[in-house]
């Protein structure tokens, strides 16, 4: 079978969908995932296949988002979206930025910025994110994170606070860390697919790009608000000792 997959042929789309469902001719390549995919065609196929640590990339461009791009290369599980911060919800005044008064975010900033204050906010936000999934709850509901405390104390009967939740975040994202670099991670997989460093031919995004030295000044910064060593990302003992992971 001769498929044309080419942008925007739908037909062929679906017809692709298929045969990675049932692992029938190049389906069969395309269910290991793009990453592995690319890897086995070889040929620089890698270039194209636009994943961080094999979690393909979702919709949404860090070409305009700064701070999502630094969450797509510091999450442990790659490229997600969820656990991550928005920029654009936080550009301007509105229900959103009100949510994270709890946390001490008080001003929007631009999307396209990466400095200190914005890396600092995604820490933040990036740790509330990770309370909800602790928390097994809907990313989209609508309280911050004193609410979303007040409803656990609710439930439970147990006595917590913003810090202590927060705390638990933090230590759940450190142990993640610490799995993917016994699994033979490290700072060096903290990165973007080289595309995003690179403006797009057309469009509203022509003359922007990602700067890379800007991601790895982030990456440097938010490992020492994480207490991980600035350099290679790991978890230094004082942060250990604190978090109470042995």
């Amino acid at each position: 079978m001769v498929l044309s997959l080419t942008f925007g042929n739908a037909e062929a789309m679906l017809k692709t969908i298929e045969l990675i469902a049932k692992r029938e001719g190049i389906g069969n390549l395309l269910a290991e995932g793009t990453a592995r995919a690319a890897q086995k065609i070889g040929k620089g196929a890698v270039e194209f296949a636009m994943q961080v640590k094999g979690l393909e990339i979702p919709m949404h461009d860090p070409r305009v988002k700064a701070a999502l791009g630094l969450g797509y290369a510091i999450n442990p599980n790659g490229a997600d979206h969820c656990a991550n911060l928005h920029d654009t919800m936080l550009a301007q005044p509105g229900p959103f930025l009100d949510r994270l008064k709890p946390l001490g975010i008080l001003e929007p900033l631009p999307a396209d910025d990466l400095g200190p204050h914005k890396v600092n906010m995604f820490r933040d936000v990036h740790l509330s994110r990770i309370t909800l999934d602790c928390l097994v709850l809907c990313l989209f509901l609508p309280y911050d994170v004193n609410q979303t405390v007040d409803i656990l104390s609710a439930v439970t009967g147990w006595k917590t606070s913003t810090t202590e939740m927060l705390r638990v975040a933090e230590r759940t994202m450190t142990m993640a860390r610490l799995f993917n670099i016994r699994e033979g991670l490290s700072a060096a997989d903290d990165k973007l697919p080289n595309r995003f460093f690179q403006p797009k031919r057309n469009g509203v995004l022509s003359t922007k790009f990602y700067d890379p030295e800007q991601l790895e000044k982030a990456k440097s910064y938010y490992y020492t608000l994480m207490g991980w060593d600035a350099k290679t990302g790991i978890p230094t003992p004082e942060k250990l000792q604190e978090l109470g992971i042995e």
